[in-house]
């Protein structure tokens, strides 16, 4: 039931059209929401930057603001917004027009996602990425099948600019999906200390070059899995479909009560 579910949001066309138009700004979002906001920070060459909702609380900025948030329910995604909406371009990217993240700003760009069950987000985040793409003036395609990928658990993802988002999205997916861990990293960072973790472990690499090709042809003490695409949207379905191959009947998260408990007070202020 879950993989039909998921195969059935991954078979989607995921393009959202955008009518609002920005040049630059500070993009913000938790868990898939900041995975597409460092997608779009890695595309737009710092033009839109990335920045964590707890921390742009504590911020001064004149700067048009962007707030993704499929429910448009997280507290701290409405605090933002209370706090520059009276004086900031502030932007809801949202499925929900009438959430209280959308009654607070006057501007919404609608995501017309509709949740068919609980699903670890996958059609939510791609469309929410190409939300944003569209709002920031870069095109998309309609859709991408992406491919399954032989991972054997605790992979390291590792990817540069708009993929960087990717490698953060593929690791919030092992979470929600298996409850297991992995990582997450640069391409530049992860020769530097993270390869010491690397041994036995898949490493998969979200962009290719010379460099990439160079890295994987010196690993020999672990296996290095290239998705075989450059497009964040392919590689994001591409992770997401070799994940299923692993999963049960239900995602991780809604099997472990006491967990996700505890998540939806921080985050809803209510339990889930």
């Amino acid at each position: 039931m879950l993989r039909d579910l998921v195969e059935e949001e991954l078979n989607s066309s995921y393009k959202v059209n955008v009518n609002v138009k920005l040049e630059g700004g500070i993009v913000t979002g938790s868990g898939d929401s900041f995975a597409a906001a460092l997608s779009l920070e890695g595309r737009s060459k710092g033009k839109f930057r990335a920045l964590d909702p707890e921390e742009l609380l504590n911020w001064e900025t004149n700067e048009p603001i962007v707030i993704i948030s499929v429910s448009g329910r997280p507290k701290i995604n409405v605090q933002v917004a209370r706090k520059f909406g009276s004086h900031n371009r502030v932007i809801a990217v949202t499925s929900d027009l009438d959430s209280p993240l959308a009654k607070e700003v006057g501007e919404h760009v609608y995501i017309p996602y509709v949740p068919k069950s609980r699903l670890p987000g996958t059609l939510s985040f791609l469309m929410s990425l190409s939300a944003i793409y569209g709002l920031a003036g870069f095109e998309t395609k309609d859709h991408c099948v992406g491919r399954k990928l032989d991972l054997k658990g605790n992979p390291f993802f590792v990817g540069s600019g708009e993929n960087f988002g990717i490698a953060y999205f593929s690791y919030l997916k092992y979470a929600e999906f298996l409850g297991q861990w992995s990582n997450f990293e640069r391409f530049e960072q992860f020769c530097h200390a993270p390869i010491f973790t690397a041994r036995g472990r898949d490493v998969v690499l979200l962009d290719s070059g010379p460099r990439r090709k160079q890295l994987a042809d010196l690993i020999k003490f672990g296996k290095v899995i290239d998705t075989g695409y450059t497009d964040p949207f392919c590689n994001a379905i591409t992770i997401v479909r070799s994940i299923l191959d692993h999963v049960g009947e239900k995602p991780y998260f809604l099997l472990d009560e006491e967990i996700l408990r505890t998540s939806s007070i921080m985050i809803y202020g209510e339990s889930s």
